[in-house]
């Protein structure tokens, strides 16, 4: 009976391990990659000079995600265009709706 325990709790370690891990070849679903254009990247690099300063970092990839100069960071992007994922970066599709 303990070894049972025993391997059951070894094993359900193992597997939230694994499954916690986020895989580094996923994106959103429908986004493109600000790196798949030069255009992309040119605003990426102007809306992150300008909400660097706001969220008050030197830098973007010096932060830990749950920080708060990183939640500072991501509203700040959002607002100019785009979706901040540590190292990658979405733009965010805008859409427009007409009412009747």
């Amino acid at each position: 009976m303990n070894l049972k325990l025993a391997a059951g709790v070894a094993l359900s370690l193992i597997c939230t391990l694994m499954v916690a891990e986020a895989r580094s070849d996923l994106q959103l679903y429908g986004a493109v990659p600000v790196e798949s254009s030069p255009q992309l990247m040119q605003a990426y690099n102007r809306a992150l000079a300008r909400c660097l300063p706001e969220a008050g970092l030197a830098e973007a990839g010096a932060i830990a995600e749950a920080s708060l100069p990183a939640v500072r960071l991501r509203g700040c992007l959002y607002r100019k265009g785009f979706f901040y994922r540590g190292v990658y970066a979405y733009p965010v599709g805008v859409s427009a709706y007409r009412i009747r």
